[in-house]
């Protein structure tokens, strides 16, 4: 019995020892979720929309106890830029929808405004354009700009085109600009000289090697005849 005393009393102290540890344990933080700053766990940020792309998720929020996840990503645009081949600048899908407003169809006559600089053209459904010169290109000092104006059979504004004559290109290039009836650009040459979408980034291409011609757009009414247009 003596001897077997130390043993008894070093198991109870084991026993002892287990029971001490086994209560509840206490948190020691783990990873708390992505999410807006100062939030205690924090959801990850929201994904972009398809059209315009997200924004990134808040910054790390801190977990009970834990670092919070990094801040969500910016979700990825989608269904926007590309090149789009036609055989035709008003094939362009944002400059077919203007056009779909006010067709310009069927034989026009013109007839010249202001000594000659401008004209004014009818369409026989009834629909007009009218070009604005607001300035004459100079070689020296000033670009040359021309305004459409296009209206529907009820007089209201459908789209404009606005030219630019450049100078610096010896008045022979020149770059358009496209605008809704709210005055709302709808496309333009880009910084590559090519006609493109502006919300959709949409480019114009033609179907040749070469084929710029094809993405060039002409002035409203150019074909029209001389003749009447009240």
């Amino acid at each position: 019995m003596l001897r077997l005393w130390p043993s008894f009393f070093a198991l109870g102290l084991v026993v002892a020892a287990l029971s001490c540890g086994s209560g509840t344990p206490k948190p020691t933080g783990g990873a708390g979720g992505g999410g807006a700053a100062g939030h205690p766990s924090g959801g990850g940020g929201a994904a972009g929309t398809a059209e315009q792309g997200g924004r990134g998720g808040g910054a790390a929020g801190h977990g009970d106890g834990g670092v919070g996840g990094a801040a969500g990503l910016g979700g990825r645009g989608g269904g926007t830029g590309g090149v789009t081949t036609v055989t035709s600048w008003t094939q362009l899908p944002c400059i077919a929808a203007l056009l779909s407003q006010c067709p310009l169809q069927g034989s026009c006559q013109k007839r010249a405004l202001d000594g000659g600089t401008d004209f004014r053209a009818c369409y026989p459904s009834g629909i007009t354009v009218t070009s604005m010169t607001t300035s004459q290109c100079n070689t020296a000092t000033t670009d040359g700009v021309v305004v459409y104006e296009v209206r529907g059979s009820d007089g209201s504004v459908c789209f404009s085109e606005q030219r630019t004559i450049l100078a610096t290109r010896g008045c022979e290039l020149y770059h358009d600009v496209f605008r809704d009836a709210d005055g709302n650009i709808v496309a333009q040459v880009n910084d590559s000289s090519r006609l493109a979408c502006t919300r959709t980034g949409e480019v114009c291409q033609g179907t040749g090697e070469f084929a710029s011609e094809e993405c060039t757009p002409t002035a409203p009414a150019e074909d029209c005849s001389s003749g009447t247009c009240p």
